[in-house]
């Protein structure tokens, strides 16, 4: 029972940190703008590394919120399952830990091959 409340207190942090931070983030940009098309006028595919380094060099911190907003979302999975794997291990349930961690070692594989 603690292990099923510490995941939900994990998940609960990281999707309100995302709220305030996308918030933070896009607020702002369509107050500013006459037309809520307008945001997007701007949109540029460049590779996210490129994006990030150039919003860092104007010291956008409202678009950055939002990437790193996106980043903690993205990353909400593994801590689940990190934190599944080990809470498991610790209540010597080695059957369903070993299969949280393979989970995990699969979700980090496909994530890597993608990039």
């Amino acid at each position: 029972m603690e292990l099923e409340k510490t995941i939900s207190r994990v998940l609960r942090l990281g999707v309100g940190l995302c709220f305030i931070l996308l918030g933070f983030g896009l607020v702002p940009s369509i107050l500013k703008n006459s037309s809520r098309l307008d945001f997007y006028k701007d949109f540029d595919p460049l590779p996210l590394a490129d994006s990030v380094q150039f919003y860092l060099q104007q010291k956008n911190w409202t678009i950055l919120s939002c990437y790193i907003a996106l980043g903690i979302l993205i990353l909400l999975p593994f801590f689940r399952l990190l934190i599944m794997g080990v809470g498991l291990a610790k209540k010597k349930e080695l059957m369903m830990s070993s299969l949280s961690f393979l989970v995990l070692f699969l979700l980090i594989l496909s994530t890597v091959l993608a990039l």
